[in-house]
């Protein structure tokens, strides 16, 4: 369980490394850009993949409910508390404009308005 846990922490660093890699200060090699393209790929393939996952989630959970009818109250609150939190933690949208601030503005005005954020930092930032 902890090796695993490692090596999940690992790959997530390494692929957050290969993202900003770009953007780090300093000089980069030719792979800068590339690395960072994949990793923003590989980024979005797995957001179309957490469907897929919530759907087995359910699935899983269902199936244990069906062998463990007759589990403790308290038992039975846990898996719905871990689905309810795994279910609230999907949605997080990412966002970068590299131009011009009054264009950007106008290109996430659509995010910014669909539904209540918990924490909005689509802000004009210095680039450097």
């Amino acid at each position: 369980m902890i090796r695993h846990l490692g090596r999940m922490v690992g790959i997530t660093l390494l692929v957050v490394h290969c993202m900003f890699y770009p953007f780090l200060p300093g000089r980069q090699d030719g792979s800068a850009v590339p690395l960072s393209t994949v990793a923003q790929l590989l980024g979005v393939a797995e957001l179309l993949l957490v469907p897929v996952g919530l759907l087995w989630l359910a699935y899983e959970l269902k199936q244990q409910a069906l062998r463990r009818r007759e589990l403790p109250r308290a038992r039975r609150r846990y898996h719905f508390t871990m689905t309810s939190l795994i279910v609230a933690s999907i949605v997080a949208m990412l966002a970068c404009y590299s131009g011009k601030p009054d264009d950007g503005e106008k290109l996430v005005a659509p995010i910014k308005s669909f539904g209540t954020p918990l924490g909005d930092v689509l802000v004009r930032r210095p680039y450097a």
